[in-house]
Order: C-alpha cells, then sequence, then structure tokens
C-alpha cells in the first residue's frame, strides 16, 4: 500500500504536467505508462541517510544484492534498468524532492547515494600518487603530501576502488528534469512520423530514393 501511495505522488506530478499517466495491472518492473509510451520507475526514499558513511546522502535502493534460495543467500544481478524502462524517477518523499534519471544512467547499480552537488569520493592527482609510490613513498607519506585518507590512496593505486562506480555527482543534475520526459516524447514522435512518412511513400518514390 505504502508503495502506491509514493507512485501516486508522482502520477499527480506527471499530470499537473500535461501527461496522461496510466498504472499497469501487472508489476513487471513498469510502475507508470504514459499515454506518449515511455515507461517509467519510481524508487523513493524518506529522509538524508544518518549512516556513518553516507551522512547526508540521499540514498536509494535499486535492487536487492541478495535473494534467499534453498535457505541460502544467493547473489541477485545488478539491475539493467534500460532493459525495463525509460526513466527511473528518484523521490525523496518527506522533502518532496524528484529527480528524473535516464534508466541507462542506473544500469548495474544495486542502490545510488549522492549528496546535494557534492561528490561523495574525494578526488586526486592519481598520477602524482602512482609517482611518489614508485619512488618508495609509503602510503602514509602520499597521504599527508596530497590530504586524501591513506586507504583512499592505496585503494586507488592498487585498483581495489573504482570511483566511475562509485561517483555519483552527477545525479544531481536531473533534480527536477521533467523536460526530458517531453523531450522523449517529442523525439519519439518524430521518428515515428520518418517511418510512417518512408512506409506510405509510393514504389516509385521508394526507388528513387534507394537509387539516390
Amino acid at each position: 500500500a505504502q508503495g502506491q501511495v509514493r507512485v501516486h505522488r508522482v502520477v499527480a506530478e506527471l499530470i499537473e504536467r500535461g501527461h496522461a499517466p496510466y498504472l499497469p495491472v501487472i508489476d513487471d518492473g513498469i510502475d507508470i505508462l504514459l499515454g506518449s509510451g515511455l515507461r517509467l520507475q519510481v524508487k523513493t526514499t524518506k529522509v538524508r541517510t544518518k549512516h556513518w558513511r553516507l551522512a547526508g546522502c540521499w540514498s536509494f535502493t535499486l535492487a536487492r544484492a541478495q535473494r534467499i534460495v534453498k535457505r541460502q543467500y544467493v547473489p541477485c544481478s545488478p539491475r539493467q534498468f534500460s532493459a525495463q524502462v525509460d526513466f527511473v524517477i528518484l523521490h525523496a518523499l518527506k522533502a518532496n524532492r524528484y529527480w528524473i534519471v535516464p534508466a541507462a544512467v542506473l544500469d548495474g547499480r544495486f542502490s545510488v547515494a549522492f549528496r546535494d552537488g557534492v561528490r561523495q569520493w574525494k578526488d586526486f592527482d592519481l598520477p602524482e600518487a602512482k609517482r611518489l609510490r614508485a619512488l618508495g613513498w609509503s602510503y602514509q607519506a602520499i597521504s599527508d603530501q596530497l590530504g586524501v585518507e591513506r586507504h583512499t590512496i592505496m585503494r586507488r593505486i592498487t585498483g581495489k576502488l573504482d570511483t566511475k562506480k562509485r561517483d555519483y555527482a552527477d545525479i544531481p543534475q536531473y533534480e527536477n528534469r521533467w523536460d526530458l520526459l517531453t523531450a522523449a516524447i517529442i523525439g519519439a514522435q518524430d521518428t515515428t512520423r520518418v517511418l510512417k512518412a518512408a512506409a506510405s511513400a509510393s514504389p516509385a518514390q521508394q526507388e528513387t530514393t534507394a537509387s539516390s
């Protein structure tokens, strides 16, 4: 029931913006279907997380990391959202904030956590860190030199921390980007018009087009 309440909040926002949302009877990964054909999924969170590591972040669970099969934990595959929907709408309930994210951006993720316009993971001059390490500097010395935690230096140099997978600083740019839905609809309509025009062309026109 709570899940439907959250979906209906998004439905209300869509109606106010001139869309015609429909709710599928069967839950196959699509929470909302627009009259234009766009498929949407809704993920919600209540408040900023208070977890010691992600304090102040908006944190959304996108998929289960594991499931129970015959009383044993079995890892789940990460979600490929773009195979099911066109956009994922992240909704912070109490703050009433929305991020309209193209589905492909979240492909391969189990979760996403981000701060408002701030990188979650501090960046630094990795080539310089590697150069200093090659000169025999200790991880602690490099840490003191570059102002980054020793464990971060060590994990980046050894390749055990992939910032591309863990940096979600690009997500805040999608806040209130309802215009992306409209742009996607217009793009789909243009494609449909081109296909219809090609299909309705006379055989002579098709031959002329093909020969040219």
